[in-house]
């Protein structure tokens, strides 16, 4: 799983233009209230830096007036700055300005205009890229609307790591019976990816037993690992009667660590049987006192 940053790392990744490190640090954030408290530690240093022409601070400025962390929500900002930081050589501008054409963020959508940054940016080999336009060739709305090659941007990027990609074509897969297993496969790696949406999409489906064997100790797990909107999955949870019978089970045997969620930070923790003893009541005040 992914491995965990802090708002400091973010500040270096800046101060360093360092864009590998930032990449990792976002992608170990995926939560939006956390990612905004980010933005308001870190944007005196943003600013700063992009009087000094730091392509990643202008970048992080035209996501800032994208998002309105910090500065004012205004589109033309947001587009201004992600232009200047391409126009100094930061190419993943051209990922976020097809993601904002497409999906209409603070303008009006244009999948055509979506798709020419797109594809600047595939010639500019970036995956993230190579993944939008899997996205806008699997959009009906789009003038060059082909699932076919949908599914094959959807797998190039996911066979390059691309998480987004992974959940998106994992999904795809499942559409086909017979693809099942892959499907799962690319799941999985969106999971250990460290994405947050694809531990919640799995736990939904071994808590429904869909295209897998019902598992809700799998899913329960799946869904501590899935951040804030996990808790919905698992208020869902509580509501089934053999859950807390396969809770028990599993506390019983000593044999599985239950997992809970503990604080107010969500942290992830294993524990072992030990409240009360390997039986019933000892699983039932564990589930109960869970936070």
């Amino acid at each position: 799983m992914k491995k965990g940053f802090f708002v400091g790392d973010f500040i270096a990744a800046i101060k360093q233009q360092n864009h590998e490190l930032l990449e990792l640090v976002l992608i170990s954030n995926d939560y939006s209230d956390e990612r905004h408290e980010w933005y308001e530690q870190a944007a005196p240093t943003i600013k700063e830096e992009c009087e000094a022409s730091n392509p990643i601070a202008i970048y992080l400025l035209g996501y800032m007036h994208l998002r309105g962390y910090q500065v004012d929500k205004d589109k033309y900002e947001a587009i201004y700055n992600y232009r200047k930081a391409l126009d100094l050589g930061y190419k993943r501008s051209l990922y976020d300005l097809s993601v904002i054409f497409r999906e209409g963020i603070i303008v009006k959508k244009d999948l055509d205009k979506a798709y020419t940054y797109a594809k600047m940016g595939t010639k500019q080999k970036l995956v993230a890229c190579l993944y939008e336009l899997g996205k806008l060739y699997n959009n009906e709305d789009f003038s060059k609307y082909d699932r076919v090659k949908a599914t094959k941007y959807y797998a190039m990027s996911a066979d390059l790591g691309f998480r987004l990609a992974c959940l998106d074509y994992g999904k795809q897969l499942l559409e086909d019976p017979e693809q099942n297993e892959l499907g799962i496969q690319y799941l999985e790696k969106a999971k250990n990816l460290g994405l947050a949406d694809a531990c919640y999409y799995l736990g939904t489906l071994y808590a429904d037993g869909k295209k897998v064997k019902r598992d809700l100790l799998k899913a329960f797990e799946l869904y501590n690992l899935a951040g804030p909107q996990g808790k919905k999955g698992i208020d869902k949870l509580k509501q089934q009667a053999d859950f807390i019978d396969e809770l028990a089970a599993a506390y019983a045997s000593q044999k599985e660590y239950i997992t809970i969620l503990e604080g107010e930070n969500n942290e992830l923790r294993l524990r072992p049987p030990h409240l009360g003893g390997p039986d019933y009541e000892a699983a039932k005040y564990c589930f109960e006192n869970y936070k």
